[in-house]
């Protein structure tokens, strides 16, 4: 086998990556050696993504490739592709230019199939490729009018719907639901002539159990009506992607010839339509793909399957973790869903005895885990005060948060993080959001060292576009009649009128440095420039404001604005000058902890414990059923996350001796 990389490019990215840490061990070495298409498993902290890394560095100090070809790194999320820039530093402007494509497997999907083949189709660019603008674009059209209004309604358009219903009567299916959904959307829509041509992913949670029923096909013409429209579901993004590959099999051949590699991270996340699109689009094997990824830690995006898409071929393994030392590893050998006996700890790193905080009262969890927080200790320094010098030293990465699968739940009997602490938002992740219902929620205040002025110009842009998107405005130039971008918008704002153009520039430099300079919400701003927008902008734009969707986004104070600040106030507990971070399970996915509390919750009717007290009491235990085996891929994520300190919380009536340490257990019992 010819191998990819010489010893002095090796020692190169080394030194870029890993400074005065010790070299990469052999089967590192390996991988970073491998010239051929193989698959990459690797433990919680093994170093895979630097491994990664490295292998980036070193193509990059080899671009233009031969015939111009370029490399292709898909990830899960724009998180892994921010950890690239920041290690790879000005390394990664090369990377990420052409012939080359960075991104989520989304983005690919979008940008390379999903877009052209809907222009294609339909003529246009769809406005939005979005799950959560798709869905509410559902929600909304169902929710303003009485149920009488409804039932009138339908009755002078029930002759319009299809012949394809099954026999019954059609005013059965009445609902506010079914009836909103009518009004709103299948007027605008022919079930005879729309292209409905495209492979439905089922939903996780269909609105009827039965195809044929009247309900199912009201939904999914619903669906149709709002994909003619432009609002596209993810899902809905693939069935485009894998019928553009279908039709045109010979762009396979154009992908191929462009990318001489193929880099999957966090391949074990992969879903099956995911998979689907990937090898249908590299099927002719030209291009060398490397896919790195651990199946036993399949927990992506709020959910959880006990089957894996990633079937590994041939892979090559790195068994050893950097993160913990040996009473961690010795935990996660048997809580993972197959036997993992070959994980070695790191020697260097001192972990503690995990601990099992039993209770009777979930509130007294919290208290008590600040207690040994205090009272345990890494040498000279208790894991507070470590998790304080990680700090000193800008280790963000280092943490202590208590983390648990189940977030809130509507039954008082389960089991859940709430129940732990009342004050937990499971929104935490809503200021990653994409879309706003709202000017207010777009030009939220941020926090972090790394926000800068121009965050706000980019976002105060990012809804003028959606106002013209709502407007139905396109950029037209003579030759070419489009959605409006960035570019063409500030282009035609200066074309329309230079003189407003101008005072735009002078007053958006003016509104991010306010908003970014303001400690909270900067509400004076936010008024300035909603009387810009409807006073210039709109008008120049010839926007009708009285349009109810473009006023109600203009003006909407209701929304409960969610800011960095107030998310951490939320979801932090206090006890003196310790803090701990509440969260779930999936936010924490790739992260580093000082200590981690692993809170159990109740899923399907029971704890954690309950399913996996095998695996937690040292004995490894093939998972019976699918829960089990959900559950300890949920534990093996969680309980792999801490350094130093791992604990977790477990109800009194689950607490089994067999834990105990003194009992020949593996974990040291403690009562809250």
């Amino acid at each position: 086998m010819i191998k990819f990389a010489k010893p002095e490019e090796i020692q190169y990215a080394h030194s870029i990556l890993l400074k005065d840490k010790p070299y990469f061990e052999q089967d590192k070495i390996d991988i970073i050696e491998c010239n051929e298409s193989r698959d990459v498993k690797a433990c919680p902290g093994s170093g895979k993504t630097t491994t990664l890394l490295a292998k980036l560095i070193i193509l990059a100090n080899r671009m233009p490739l031969p015939n111009n070809q370029g490399i292709c790194v898909l990830t899960h999320t724009n998180v892994a592709i921010d950890e690239i820039k920041n290690k790879l530093g000005h390394k990664a402007d090369i990377l990420f230019k052409y012939p080359n494509h960075f991104g989520t497997i989304q983005s690919f999907v979008d940008k390379f199939l999903a877009i052209p083949i809907y222009k294609t189709l339909w003529g246009s660019s769809p406005k939005r490729i979005d799950n959560d603008l798709a869905y509410d674009q559902i929600k909304k059209a169902f929710s303003y009018k009485t149920f009488d209004e409804k039932k009138s309604i339908y009755a002078q358009i029930k002759d319009r719907l299809p012949n394809t219903f099954p026999p019954g009567k059609k005013t059965d299916i009445i609902n506010s639901f079914e009836l909103e959904l009518i009004l709103n959307l299948w007027v605008k829509f022919d079930i005879n002539t729309s292209p409905i041509f495209y492979r439905n992913y089922k939903d996780e949670k269909p609105i009827a159990k039965t195809k044929g029923t009247n309900t199912y096909l009201l939904f999914e013409s619903t669906r149709y009506a709002i994909f003619n429209k432009g609002i596209i579901s993810y899902n809905d993004a693939y069935s485009l992607a894998l019928h553009y590959i279908d039709k045109f099999p010979v762009i396979g051949n154009a992908f191929s010839s462009r990318f001489k590699y193929l880099f999957i991270d966090e391949m074990q996340d992969t879903d099956i339509h995911q998979l689907d699109v990937i090898e249908k689009l590299f099927y002719d094997k030209k291009t060398i793909i490397q896919r790195f990824g651990d199946p036993r830690q399949a927990i992506y995006h709020n959910k959880v399957s006990a089957n894996e898409q990633w079937k590994i071929q041939n892979p090559l393994t790195i068994k050893d973790s950097k993160r913990f030392g040996e009473n961690i590893a010795k935990i996660l050998r048997y809580v993972c869903c197959e036997e993992n006996n070959t994980l070695t700890a790191n020697p260097d790193i001192t972990s503690l005895h995990p601990v099992m905080i039993v209770f009777e009262k979930p509130e007294n969890v919290l208290p008590k885990f600040c207690e040994l927080l205090s009272s345990k200790h890494i040498g000279d320094n208790s894991v507070w005060e470590t998790s304080l010098n990680c700090k000193n030293r800008e280790d963000t990465s280092h943490k202590i948060k208590a983390i648990g699968w189940v977030g809130t739940d509507g039954s008082p009997d389960k089991l859940t993080i709430k129940s732990y602490f009342p004050n937990f938002n499971k929104h935490t992740k809503a200021k990653d959001k994409v879309d706003y219902d709202s000017l207010k929620s777009f030009l939220r205040k941020q926090t972090g060292e790394k926000v800068r002025v121009t965050d706000y110009s980019n976002k105060i842009v990012e809804a003028l576009l959606h106002i013209l998107s709502l407007g139905n405005k396109k950029y037209d130039n003579g030759k070419t009649n489009r959605n409006y971008t960035k570019t063409t918008l500030l282009e035609d704002f200066e074309d329309k009128s230079s003189e407003r153009f101008m005072e735009y520039k002078i007053n958006i430099a003016k509104w991010s440095r306010n908003i970014h300079n303001s400690e909270t919400y900067c509400s004076t701003t936010i008024e300035e420039i909603r009387t810009y927008i409807k006073s210039v902008f709109c008008p120049l734009f010839a926007i009708d404001t009285t349009i109810h969707d473009i006023n109600n986004f203009i003006d909407n104070n209701t929304e409960n604005l969610i800011t960095d600040a107030s998310i951490r106030y939320n979801n932090v507990y206090k006890r003196g000058e310790i803090e701990i971070e509440v969260t779930t399970i999936h936010s924490v996915k790739g992260e580093t902890h000082v200590a981690t509390l692993y809170l159990e919750t109740s899923y399907h009717k029971k704890t954690e414990s309950l399913r996996i007290e095998n695996q937690l009491a040292g004995n490894y235990y093939e998972p019976a059923d699918a829960y089990e085996k959900e559950t300890l891929k949920m534990a093996h994520v969680g309980m792999s996350r801490p350094k130093h300190f791992l604990c977790m919380a477990i109800r009194q009536n689950s607490y089994k001796e067999s834990f105990d340490i003194k009992n020949g257990g593996m974990w040291e019992i403690v009562n809250a």
